[in-house]
């Protein structure tokens, strides 16, 4: 069911800010508590939440492509993940001027678990991965071929606990800012090379042309100044 959602704050009001008020209203209609005000400062956010007498954490993530991301501390472990009981991952339906958003929740331990599949995927499809700059998988299982897509569809187990439908905002509150979530794009300013780059790309056309990614061939021109 779809429900209609007017957030309070319409004063600086962002995109981002929306996806997270509306994962803190699908907690609170899912039986979570919070032990303290949410916060919305900052794009990592780690919640203090409680059900049925439970005490947990809960890691905030947004995402308007369908794909979110952890990255790798030095020691190893997944940065925020490993501090954290559950990931609550709030998807628009579109990119550009979103009007509808789900809420899904999951364990941080599966989680953790579909990242390291995706890494090794990728390992073993001799790519070069860096996990400190962030690894990304999808909601939903596209690609089937792809290593990019390794791990990903966990939309496809757990159902979503909130689907909301975004109500009267004024349009500015759509401008697509990057600095607001970890776009798509962003993924590519973290690359250091071109090469990087053009793997990066061929990796992601063909999770969404559902095709291997040494079936797609990209060819670069640069023309001297």
């Amino acid at each position: 069911m779809q429900a209609e959602f007017t957030p309070a704050h319409k004063k600086w009001l962002d995109v981002w800010t929306i996806m997270a008020e509306c994962v803190e209203k699908a907690l609170r209609a899912s039986g979570y508590g919070f032990d303290a005000p949410p916060h919305y400062t900052g794009r990592s956010i780690i919640w203090s939440v409680s059900k049925d007498g439970k005490a947990q954490k809960v890691a905030v993530r947004t995402c308007r492509d369908g794909w979110f991301a952890f990255a790798k501390r030095p020691d190893g472990e997944w940065k925020t993940l490993s501090e954290v009981d559950l990931v609550a991952v709030a998807a628009t339906d579109r990119k550009q001027n979103p009007r509808h958003v789900e809420i899904f929740l999951f364990p941080a331990k599966e989680v953790g678990k579909r990242l390291d599949q995706n890494v090794e995927a990728r390992k073993a499809a001799g790519h070069k991965v860096d996990a400190a700059k962030g690894i990304w998988i999808g909601l939903e299982r596209k690609g089937a071929d792809s290593p990019t897509s390794a791990g990903s569809g966990l939309a496809e187990i757990h159902p979503a606990i909130g689907d909301y439908t975004i109500m009267k905002l004024p349009e500015e509150s759509y401008s697509d800012n990057s600095n607001n979530e970890p776009a798509a794009a962003s993924r590519f300013e973290e690359l250091g090379s071109v090469g990087e780059v053009l793997q990066a790309a061929r990796e992601r056309i063909a999770v969404l042309a559902n095709v291997p990614s040494d079936a797609v061939r990209l060819d670069l021109s640069i023309a001297s100044r």
